[in-house]
């Protein structure tokens, strides 16, 4: 096949993906909470803001034109509250698991490694930004768990060139993130933030998802940036799920001490991590073998 990519900028994948996988199934009782959204709504959101696909669609509809927000609507309960029980449950009902993606390179991608990656970076940095102190965690929470969705809508884009740049990022012991430069001329990063504008998401994201490989690189939302960065090097760490990257990303240790973590606080920040994630995790999947390939 032709390794031309078919989208020759990271704004085009973005524009091209209209759903994106996710294998997360709400409990059944989430349905109880909606009925009841009022008095139940720190549940719900604790059920609703664990999938990346459904927080993205509730913050995409809440700050839609329709809606008519003057403020941008930033917070997970007031997307909630603001389109009420119908419109999460529709938001629901059109969520689409694996098996409506079946190009998905599944013997060099999982989507539930995926999954478990994006919610432990998400764990982990709510972890971090508590020992900092930070007053806002659920900020911290939101970009982890969106921080690599440009690499998910690349995959979903163009599932055999990004298997292919996988493959060959594999037999040549390079990152992924530098292979996407190679061959598509951008990379996950430059994606995510595209999708971040585009589909009206908290602006607070961009620079955290843009620079998560690069804090050095953030000036408006440093601490996000490099708590995301952090936190993503930590799942990597403790093998907590998969993102497709089989490399260790770079760690800027001196901007993640500037903000006060010092070597001798990263122990006790895996430990909470693990015992804070650790339930949440989907089990049921067959995790993939990074040698397989070689």
């Amino acid at each position: 096949m032709s390794l031309d990519p078919p989208y020759k900028s990271a704004d085009a994948v973005v524009t091209a993906v209209r759903e994106i996988p996710s294998p997360y199934v709400p409990p059944d009782v989430l349905g109880q909470l909606l009925e009841n959204m009022n008095s139940q709504i720190d549940q719900i959101n604790a059920l609703l803001r664990l999938d990346y696909a459904t927080i993205i669609r509730i913050f995409a509809v809440a700050n839609s034109v329709l809606h008519g927000n003057e403020e941008e609507v930033v917070k997970v309960n007031d997307a909630i509250t603001n389109l009420g029980h119908g419109e999460i449950e529709k938001i629901l009902d059109d969520a689409r698991g694996e098996a409506s993606f079946p190009n998905l390179p599944r013997k060099l991608f999982s989507l539930t490694a995926f999954w478990n990656h994006c919610v432990t970076v998400a764990v982990s940095a709510e972890t971090i930004a508590r020992f900092l102190h930070e007053k806002d965690t659920e900020r911290y929470f939101l970009c982890g768990l969106l921080h690599d969705i440009g690499r998910l809508l690349m995959l979903t884009a163009m599932p055999r060139l990004y298997a292919i740049s996988m493959l060959e990022g594999r037999y040549k012991v390079r990152s992924l993130q530098s292979q996407e430069l190679r061959i598509f001329g951008y990379d996950h990063t430059e994606v995510g933030v595209e999708a971040i504008r585009y589909w009206n998401l908290p602006s607070f994201l961009e620079e955290p998802i843009e620079h998560h490989h690069s804090p050095t690189d953030s000036h408006q939302q440093v601490s996000l940036t490099v708590v995301t960065h952090l936190a993503d090097a930590m799942a990597h760490a403790l093998h907590l799920g998969q993102s497709g990257e089989i490399m260790m990303p770079k760690i800027y240790s001196h901007q993640i001490q500037e903000l006060g973590i010092q070597p001798a606080h990263l122990h006790e920040l895996a430990v909470e991590t693990v015992t804070a994630v650790s339930p949440l995790l989907i089990r049921n999947y067959s995790s993939i073998d990074e040698n397989q390939v070689r």
